[in-house]
């Protein structure tokens, strides 16, 4: 059987919702930002209903498809290969993280090692590819012989992920890679004692194979604020006069433009940004004019710097619903994990209007359900943007999946 609520309409917001066959073992929550005070929370019960079918009745077996019986031999049964990921801290790239060595200035290469201070730091492990990402199941993170962790010293080999806030969570940084992480776990302060090369080995697991190890050395020191870099907020400063590149307009045969940017040390004798819109036509021979046009482009810069830090109108933090984001979030029981990637989620919750809708799992599972995707809302995106205590996600509705 499957079971929706196919479209549900809540505080101004319409939520389209679906579902399809999958196991008993999925629930979606749509999770509105987070504002100052905890906002009501809707539950939705439905009544019992009955069966549908997606596609409007049983289809056809595989024999129909192609015909005749399925050509059995040409079905690959090799075994997928394990899925391989990385370990980062801080959500660091390999080259800035001492993955891998770097050179200066053209010059030979040379190792170095990271050190992570005692007040707290992130442990990251990434897929290395889509293909592991999606065939990672669980995560297993080692440290070496001599890590203390909460006061406790831990054999070589122990898992440490339990003893650590660990979730599937995006990229706290936002790097490239965030659709590779497979888990983000919060170190928090002095949960490791001071230690020259902490090795940090971490193994992503899959159905049926377990990947290679990937190790990363670090040293865990007392940082003295002298060396925090985040100490006051960091102003953004944009220069109107800056002239080091020159840009060149140029037309595509599908009706669309090319701007390109290239260096140029000694400048051109015209602002980049000036340059920038003039050769975008935006700019003409009236001062004023093209005050005001400088004045739009730094507004509409202005608001989006605003929209993504979650600043007001005055640039200081604000966390009510109306500056948030939605987001839906599917937990899937059978995997105790959280998916965000609205790719992920799509296929589970597709159905048609008219499809049936019930509510099977119970309401204290139903509730364990919802604590655990707020726990991963607070451990991701509050940390994200830096909540203060006592901001909360504010539910707007969520729904049971079933067969």
């Amino acid at each position: 059987m499957k079971s929706c609520i196919p479209r549900l309409a809540l505080a101004e917001t319409l939520l389209l919702a679906a579902c399809s066959d999958i196991s008993p073992s999925t629930i979606a929550d749509a999770v509105g930002a987070p504002e100052a005070e905890v906002g009501a929370e809707i539950q939705v019960e439905t009544p019992a209903g009955n069966d549908a079918e997606v596609d409007g009745g049983p289809g056809p077996d595989v024999a129909d498809l192609s015909g005749g019986p399925p050509d059995v031999a040409s079905l690959d049964t090799s075994p997928a290969p394990p899925p391989a990921c990385r370990v980062s801290v801080d959500a660091l790239p390999a080259e800035l993280n001492g993955s891998t060595p770097y050179a200066q200035g053209g010059g030979p290469l040379q190792q170095f090692r990271l050190r992570v201070p005692t007040r707290g730091f992130s442990i990251d492990v990434y897929a290395l590819d889509a293909a592991s990402r999606l065939a990672t199941d669980t995560v297993v993170l080692h440290a070496s012989a001599g890590a203390t962790l909460k006061g406790e010293t831990w054999p070589p080999g122990t898992n440490l992920t339990p003893q650590l806030n660990c979730a599937e969570a995006p990229d706290p940084v936002g790097w490239p890679a965030e659709a590779l992480v497979v888990r983000h776990c919060d170190v928090p302060a002095d949960a490791f004692a001071p230690l020259q090369g902490l090795i940090l080995e971490a193994r992503c697991a899959g159905a049926t194979a377990i990947g290679p190890p990937h190790a990363l050395t670090v040293d865990v020191a007392v940082l003295p604020p002298a060396l925090d870099p985040f100490p006051a907020p960091d102003p953004w400063v944009v220069v109107l006069s800056r002239d080091l590149f020159s840009h060149t307009l140029a037309a595509a045969g599908d009706g669309t433009y090319t701007l390109t940017a290239a260096y140029l040390p000694a400048g051109n004798g015209k602002a980049d940004l000036d340059e920038a819109l003039d050769a975008l036509g935006l700019l003409g021979g009236d001062a004023a004019f093209n005050a005001q046009v400088r004045a739009a482009f730094l507004a509409a810069v202005r608001a989006e710097a605003h929209r993504m830090f979650v600043l007001d109108a005055a640039g200081e933090p604000t966390f009510t619903e109306q500056a948030g984001t939605v987001r839906w979030y599917l937990y899937d029981i059978a995997k105790d994990q959280v998916l965000v990637e609205p790719a992920d989620i799509v296929d589970s919750i597709r159905c048609r209007p008219d499809t049936g809708r019930s509510c099977q799992l119970g309401e204290v599972l139903l509730k364990d359900i919802r604590a655990k995707v707020q726990r991963h809302i607070k451990d991701s995106y509050l940390k994200k943007v830096d909540a203060p205590v006592g901001v909360k996600p504010v539910l707007r509705c969520w729904m049971e999946i079933h067969d």
